[in-house]
């Protein structure tokens, strides 16, 4: 419904406003010493805290609209599949294997360097 579009674009506006500001903190400060002295950093940390529940709200009802429209509710997101990371043609297990392979017979501690310096 528009009520709900109208949320949304408000909100939209609400989290830019909210990124500017955390923006010009950022171009103000230098160390994290001086972050915690800046008196603008208090207020931006209440705003984030007070938007996060509007933000749920808002889901909430985007979720229940959803349910009336179409019948079902909505579908979670669904995690990527991690595929085995290949590098050189080789699996990230194999890289790996061969790496403990080489170390092997090395007291502990230098096996665990060689193994930080071999990966």
């Amino acid at each position: 419904s528009t009520h709900t579009v109208e949320a949304l674009v408000k909100l939209q506006a609400e989290l830019v406003e909210l990124q500017n500001q955390v923006f010009s903190i950022g171009n103000e400060v230098s160390s994290n010493e001086d972050l915690t002295k800046h008196p603008e950093v208090d207020s931006y940390i209440q705003q984030l805290r007070g938007f996060s529940p509007k933000l749920q709200d808002a889901l909430e009802q985007l979720q229940k609209e959803y349910f009336t429209v179409m019948g079902k509710h909505p579908e979670k997101p669904r995690k990527p599949k991690t595929h085995a990371k290949i590098l050189c043609g080789q699996s990230e297990e194999d890289l790996r294997s061969q790496a403990r392979k080489r170390i092997g017979s090395r007291p502990y501690r230098a096996q665990a360097m060689d193994l930080v310096s071999e990966f």
